[in-house]
């Protein structure tokens, strides 16, 4: 029997899918905070930003 094992970024993505709408934008809105630019612009709804 073969065991496969999900690279970390999908089981991250995975278990991000299940929280609710609330708790996701919490963990997106601290993932932003910690990890992006402080100088960057996000463009429209999405995760598409230009670092100015």
């Amino acid at each position: 029997m073969e065991v496969r094992y999900m690279p970390l970024p999908e089981i991250i993505i995975k278990e991000i899918d299940m929280l609710s709408e609330e708790d996701r934008k919490k963990v997106l809105d601290k993932i932003k905070e910690k990890y992006m630019a402080k100088d960057a612009l996000l463009l429209g709804g999405n995760s598409s930003w230009l670092a100015l």
